[in-house]
């Protein structure tokens, strides 16, 4: 029986695939993210020097249009992850408004949530969230997703 298992469920017999069986819950998005961020930081530890990193993952929609590889000084793109380093968490912000104005200019309105590591604090992570608009960025914390409404032309 390859890839086929038996087992019950609710006391009735059921014969499926193995991954038909209960998993436990998705772990938290900023958890992800930062274990993405320390993930490509170890690939590649010469080239990030600098003291902070910002890294989030870009729109299924967008991905499609970004290549993967060096997009600036410090703008870092591997298959739909952005990672930026600089020396302040305010510097990322600016390269990152730099990136979605050339990248995002023209298509709509989206929020992504992004992991701040600091190396002067590694086992803090913060989370912050990116609303672009039209290549504009907003930059809000907290628990509550951004939500962006946009006017239909009439």
């Amino acid at each position: 029986m390859s890839g086929r298992t038996r087992h019950l469920r609710d006391g009735e017999l059921i014969t499926n695939r193995k991954t038909d069986r209960r998993q436990s819950p998705p772990r938290p998005l900023l958890e992800r993210l930062g274990d993405l961020n320390e993930k490509c930081r170890k690939r590649d530890p010469d080239r990030w020097v600098p003291d902070v990193r910002v890294g989030f993952l870009l729109p299924k929609y967008l991905e499609a249009f970004v290549a993967s590889g060096k997009h600036g000084i410090g703008v870092n793109v591997h298959k739909g992850f952005v990672q930026i380093t600089s020396g302040s968490a305010e510097q990322c912000f600016q390269r990152a408004r730099e990136f979605f104005a050339a990248v995002a200019k023209q298509r709509p309105a989206f929020t992504v949530m992004a992991s701040v590591i600091s190396d002067g604090h590694p086992e803090r992570r913060h989370g912050r969230h990116m609303t672009v608009v039209n290549g504009a960025l907003v930059i809000s914390g907290g628990l509550v997703v951004p939500r962006v409404y946009e006017a239909r032309a009439a």
